[in-house]
């Protein structure tokens, strides 16, 4: 059996002068780690979607002034379909929309919070929504997947 891999990317996002913000794919695990680059998805189907592991993702900033974050997964590779799930809810999401609601009114300096769907941030991981990517091969699929995905945080 081939292994299918998800390469995964952070996009780190720094404001203007003085403000940061960057996100970080962590285990969902009781004492979250990094995740690391590799999303291992074992062999794809062409009926359906084979989803990884769960992640939750982690968030660290310092804004002077009140921004709004927004949160989205990207990626792409011939013949192949990606998607993102929230874990248990087993609806599939287009690659490239937002992960949920956008964090609004965050401000001051904070390390290690937790997003949840619904906009908000949470210090402790437990609260923290699960997520999975997911692939689905074309019957044209000929080459293995592997391929970068890329979770982009934005602040405005």
């Amino acid at each position: 059996m081939r292994r299918r891999y998800l390469a995964v990317c952070l996009l780190l996002l720094s404001c203007a002068s003085a403000q940061t913000v960057s996100v970080q794919i962590l285990t969902d695990a009781s004492l979250p780690a990094d995740f690391g680059v590799n999303y291992p998805l074992g062999q794809t189907r062409n009926d359906a979607y084979v989803y990884g592991a769960n992640f939750i993702i982690g968030v660290s900033y310092d804004l002077p002034s009140s921004s709004s974050l927004t949160l989205s997964l990207s990626g792409s590779q011939a013949n192949y379909f990606l998607a993102w799930t929230v874990a248990g809810s087993g609806i599939d999401q287009a690659m490239g929309t937002a992960l949920g609601t956008a964090v609004s009114g965050v401000s001051g300096s904070q390390s290690n919070v937790y997003y949840r769907q619904d906009g908000t941030l949470h210090l402790l991981a437990g609260e923290a929504t699960r997520y999975r990517i997911g692939a689905r091969a074309t019957p044209a699929a000929t080459a293995d997947l592997n391929t970068v995905i890329t979770l982009t945080l934005t602040s405005n």
